[in-house]
């Protein structure tokens, strides 16, 4: 279908042979292609926005630790999500996913999807606030945040988008 499209875009071949040539010079050949699976804890909106949305992306690297179980470190996120980004009214909802198949399978990118940008700092302050409400004493919230940090590089970054709801379908 593709090729179909494309013929019936640029029906003289030499000026479609130039529109790509000249398309091409702005990308690489180099990619990889990225599947990744949602993981438990996705925070779902009650209905679809009628208003752009800010979408705070964070990428984290997992890992591993010789002394670390699939189900400790799954046991250690529950707690956090129920603690603090359920129970955070910014975020309006959020999508953890781990990579599964492509280029790096330790990505872990987590979507917090807020109402304005503004939010985001918010939330981070109302995140800290229920941080210290969960775990008040601060040597179990230092001993609950470092057993967490085992399963992380501390390689991250962090990306931010705004949706705009007219060009939904």
């Amino acid at each position: 279908m593709d090729d179909k499209l494309i013929e019936e875009g640029w029906p003289d071949s030499l000026a479609r042979k130039e529109f790509f040539r000249k398309l091409d010079a702005y990308y690489q050949s180099k990619h990889s292609d990225e599947i990744y699976v949602s993981l438990p804890g996705a925070k779902f909106m009650a209905e679809t926005p009628t208003e752009s949305m800010v979408y705070y992306i964070q990428k984290r690297q997992y890992e591993q630790p010789e002394e670390g179980t699939i189900k400790e470190i799954s046991a250690i996120m529950k707690e956090y999500n129920t603690a603090v980004i359920q129970a955070n009214p910014l975020v309006k909802a959020y999508f953890p996913n781990r990579h599964r198949w492509g280029a790096d399978s330790r990505d872990v990118v987590e979507v917090f999807v807020f109402s304005s940008l503004g939010d985001i700092e918010k939330s981070f302050e109302k995140s800290q606030e229920l941080v210290e409400a969960k775990w008040p004493d601060e040597k179990e919230r230092d001993a609950f945040f470092e057993k967490m940090d085992r399963y992380f590089t501390g390689q991250h970054a962090d990306y931010i988008f705004r949706s705009v709801p007219e060009l939904s379908k």
